[in-house]
């Protein structure tokens, strides 16, 4: 499952996000970036129609600040990203995990920064409605 918030379609399903930017010493950037994300994502069953738990990858494409007078690459050196369950419904045992999240670290990015999550999903038709985010990144600006 893939959400991009440079995609108009994806965009709207960003109910809230924020972001702020902060210069430390020298040429040292963080940036935060948080929000709520609609994903309305069903849980599918398995094919032998017993329940039980599987994985599913959640990839966020997330935009960067426009920072004035700093050209949109920018050098993410170090990255402490979390994603969070806050949404679902079902009729049924509802079952949603956060088993993972990573964000790239030493790498330069151009407008838009990506998490990945490994979701755990329990198989039995559940909807994840929305999730949330909260990303810090350490870095500079590159020309």
């Amino acid at each position: 499952m893939n959400i991009n918030q440079l995609t108009p379609s994806d965009a709207k399903r960003f109910q809230s996000a924020h972001s702020l930017h902060f210069q430390g010493a020298g040429n040292i950037i963080l940036i935060q970036l948080c929000g709520v994300v609609v994903v309305d994502y069903e849980a599918k069953g398995s094919m032998a129609g017993s329940r039980g738990w599987a994985n599913e990858t959640l990839s966020l494409n997330l935009a960067l600040p426009a920072v004035p007078g700093q050209s949109q690459s920018f050098f993410v050196e170090q990255s402490t990203p979390l994603i969070t369950i806050n949404g679902v419904g079902g009729i049924s045992t509802v079952g949603w995990s956060v088993n993972s999240c990573t964000g790239p670290v030493n790498t330069l990015c151009n407008g838009s920064y990506g998490l990945e999550a490994v979701l755990g999903v329990y198989t039995s038709g559940e909807v994840l409605h929305t999730i949330g985010y909260m990303v810090s990144l350490v870095g500079h600006f590159q020309a």
